[in-house]
């Protein structure tokens, strides 16, 4: 299953947050482009701003699920399924945040402000048989 949202704006200030120079000196929690892009002196850095506005554009593979039926005779099974399921697969974005998929409700719709981890990629496997 693919799912996707074309043409919409997402302000980052998650990204925002982590530009603050001097408000975040001495601390980790700094991105690593700061030193490139921010001057030391610019104590406004961190205000949201169009700057921090960015393409919310993306395209993911929610997930995707392989089979094969294997048929059995002679045995008491009648076939046999194997099957691999993968969620969160991929997305293509160009979108520097972590999610691009940002709430749309409440006091911040659109504004992507979470401390929230990733979401989970996952793995399954299994086996059905039939008697």
């Amino acid at each position: 299953m693919f799912q996707g949202a074309f043409g919409q704006k997402i302000m980052n200030a998650t990204r925002a947050r982590n530009s603050n120079v001097v408000g975040n000196a001495g601390q980790k929690n700094v991105l690593a482009s700061v030193v490139e892009t921010e001057r030391m002196t610019d104590i406004n850095a961190h205000y949201l701003s169009d700057r921090y506005l960015e393409n919310g554009s993306y395209l993911r593979l929610a997930y995707v699920t392989l089979a094969y039926t294997i048929p059995m005779k002679n045995i008491p099974i009648k076939n046999l399924r194997v099957y691999a399921t993968m969620n969160n697969v991929f997305v293509l974005t160009k979108y520097k945040g972590i999610d691009p998929e940002v709430g749309l409700g409440g006091l911040t719709p659109g504004i992507d402000n979470r401390q929230t981890y990733p979401r989970t990629r996952t793995f399954m496997f299994g086996l059905n048989f039939n008697l």
